[in-house]
């Protein structure tokens, strides 16, 4: 039997598409900018009927005016979290007591690296507990890998206290 080799996954490989992207004009540089982006239009599109799934369970949920609407990730992956949160309380007039975050190394966080925070599964554990994630919450785990250890954590403690759990991730 030979040695297997281990599966890379897409957030962690190398684009060839950037081989050279230096070198490029500024034209060239744009064409495979467009052309990535193009890729991800695809990806999306495949999941089309999965996302409306998604989006009439999470209308379901918060419905009755109970649940919380809460983000949760590490580094970038929660800042943008944080991004879409704080447009949903002026543009759509969301109550702001109804939406919160759980953060991988606290606000903090948000403005400067907090090493170590993505890894720290019972800090997850414990931002569970101290938010009292219920049955009428849902929350959003945003994580390109799709593995980040304080993201998985609170979307397995939360999904545990009953409340919805949606994973935004750029890997299948």
């Amino acid at each position: 039997m030979g040695e297997e080799k281990p599966i890379t996954s897409p957030t962690e490989s190398i684009d060839h598409a950037g081989r050279d992207f230096d070198r490029l004009t500024e034209s060239e540089q744009v064409m495979r900018l467009l052309a990535s982006q193009q890729q991800a239009v695809a990806s999306v599109m495949r999941t089309q009927d999965l996302l409306a799934q998604t989006a009439r369970a999470i209308i379901n949920r918060l419905r009755d005016g109970r649940g919380r609407l809460i983000y949760t990730g590490a580094g970038c992956s929660i800042r943008i979290g944080v991004q879409d949160g704080v447009e949903l309380v002026p543009t759509f007039g969301w109550p702001s007591d109804r939406l919160a975050y759980l953060i991988a190394g606290g606000s903090d966080a948000l403005a400067k690296s907090v090493e170590g925070a993505e890894d720290d599964r019972d800090a997850a554990h414990d931002d569970v507990l101290s938010a009292q994630i219920h049955d009428s919450d849902v929350v959003i785990g945003i994580a390109a890998s799709g593995n980040t250890p304080f993201t998985c954590a609170v979307l397995a403690a939360s999904a545990a206290r009953g409340a919805l759990t949606v994973a935004v991730t750029s890997n299948p």
